[in-house]
């Protein structure tokens, strides 16, 4: 016991210095409920998902003379198979329906083998999370099942109760700590639960119907706890290894914890892309006393999966600055025409919008940026990243137009500015027009003054980037100061006075 205990120790050494660089090989445990093998995690599968799996166990003990209750050598080999299906209908809720059929083939030295197969225990099992569906650090979730034997008696070597109804709770923990560039990380589980048995278990029964009265593994027959650890490390091209420790204690029993299964499990484990195959396979060593069953066994399973609702997959990526390079956080990714929240980006600049399957237009928003459009090609239960570069907007535009007197249309030598600025423009004196630039977008108020003429001011609305004409029409100053003009018109020549008509103010058409 002491030799496996520290292989398997080792072995927890190994796993715990691996590094990861490829996709989470996640899968159902024996129970058809996610998690490693006998540990369940306290993730829920993505909802509409379905799986079926098939489990084998096969152990193979030697018994000696001493041992053997036929006084001769002889092998023993157990084997079990547990199959389930799985289903997520929700987020927060996973259901696993499964059946047991367990066998044993005893070979004695000199003689026939003996063996026995039969179809054991039913169960039902639901897991609903506890904690948020989107946190991404540690999840809790709880568990009921229901179980009861199929009435078989040549499937009583296994850890069931054959006259009555088991009854079962537990709870699941999970933490992991997520990567900065969102690869998978280290995982651990633990779990604690209680089995409750409603029937008495017969011994003598099951005494009569182990092949060949060999002592085999352990049957617990009283209420248990069960407890369990589990430690997942992925490494590279879809692969996880794991360690897992687990037993049972039956705490009607007078034997002490040492004679109650307690195992630890080393193993592997490898998904295909979206996790529709999952293979697995371990190496259950016992850790406790020869009394609690062999003590090794091969657990080896197969699962396949598949959905069905309509598939959705991940978008991800990091919206940055396209001058800087700089994160962008608040950012907004909406699919068009979809009536999902928007994603929002993180300080990081980084989002995660869970989309349906098929082309998707996202439109990516964000505050003092000019707006973006992608088109996405997204994959059911897959990831597709990319990053996306916002270029800053221009938050000015341009206001033009033309200012001219109120009474004869004339143009006008007049200035413009923004009300609020200190510098003014001219305008042209020939034709009365004005540029205003860099004017802020919204509703400025915009001024105009002339000599002799009452100050306008108006508001109007300008737009980024574009620009918005606006002219003016300036009323003469009643209360403009008048002085007085004295003189004598003389011929340019002679220098003798002339009878002439003065025009102060008039246009040049005018004057000629």
């Amino acid at each position: 016991m002491n030799s496996a205990f520290r292989r398997a120790l080792a072995f927890l050494g190994i796993a715990t210095v691996l590094s990861s660089s490829a996709a989470y090989a996640g899968g159902p445990s024996l129970d058809g409920l996610s998690g490693v093998v006998r540990v369940h995690s306290a993730d829920v599968s993505s909802p509409g998902a379905i799986s079926g799996s098939v489990y084998g166990l096969y152990a193979r003990s030697r018994y000696s003379a001493e041992q053997s209750v036929r006084g001769a050598p002889e092998i023993v080999k157990f084997g079990g198979s547990a199959l389930s299906l799985g289903y997520a209908p929700t987020p927060t809720v996973e259901l696993a329906l499964r059946g047991e059929i367990e066998g044993q083939s005893v070979t004695p030295g000199g003689g026939d083998s003996q063996s026995q197969v039969g179809l054991g225990m039913l169960a039902f099992g639901v897991k609903t999370l506890l904690t948020p569906a989107d946190r991404t650090t540690w999840k809790l979730a709880a568990e009921v099942g229901a179980g009861t034997s199929a009435g078989d008696a040549n499937a009583l070597v296994g850890s069931w109760d054959p006259n009555g109804f088991d009854i079962l709770g537990r709870l699941a923990l999970t933490f992991t700590q997520p990567r900065e560039d969102r690869a998978p990380a280290v995982r651990a589980h633990a779990n604690a639960g209680f089995l409750s048995r409603t029937g008495e278990f017969d011994e003598v029964l099951w005494a009569a119907t182990a092949a060949g009265a060999t002592p085999g593994r352990n049957v617990l027959h009283g209420d248990q706890f069960l407890y369990g650890a589990a430690l997942e490390v992925p490494v590279p091209r879809r692969f996880t290894v794991f360690t897992e420790w687990s037993g049972e204690y039956d705490v009607n029993a007078d034997a002490p914890l040492s004679d109650n299964p307690m195992r630890v499990t080393p193993g592997v484990r490898w998904a295909g892309k979206g996790g529709s195959f999952v293979a697995t396979a371990g190496w259950e060593i016992s850790v406790a006393s020869e009394e609690s069953g062999p003590g090794s066994q091969l657990v080896a399973g197969l699962s396949f999966g598949g959905y069905m609702t309509p598939a959705s997959g991940n978008v991800i990526g990091v919206v940055r600055d396209a001058a800087t390079g700089d994160p962008i956080p608040g950012a907004r990714v909406l699919a068009r025409g979809g009536d999902a929240d928007p994603a929002m980006s993180d300080a990081r600049g980084r989002f995660v919008a869970n989309l349906q399957e098929g082309y998707v237009v996202l439109d990516l928003v964000a505050d003092g940026y000019e707006p973006k459009t992608r088109v996405v090609e997204v994959k059911g239960h897959d990831e597709i990243e990319f990053d996306v570069m916002l270029a800053a907007r221009n938050p000015y535009g341009t206001v033009q137009g033309r200012v001219q007197d109120g009474v004869n249309g004339a143009p006008i030598a007049a200035r413009a500015r923004v009300a609020g600025q200190e510098t003014w423009i001219d305008c042209d004196p020939e034709t009365g027009t004005y540029i205003l630039e860099n004017v802020p977008e919204g509703n400025p108020a915009i001024e105009f003054e002339a000599r002799s003429f009452v100050n306008w001011s108006t508001e109007t609305r300008v737009v980024a980037g574009q620009s918005t004409p606006l002219d003016a029409t300036l009323e003469r100053d009643e209360n403009y100061l008048v002085g007085e003009l004295a003189g004598v018109v003389k011929d340019a020549i002679s220098g003798a006075p002339i009878d002439a008509t003065i025009l102060v103010g008039a246009p040049a058409s005018l004057r000629e």
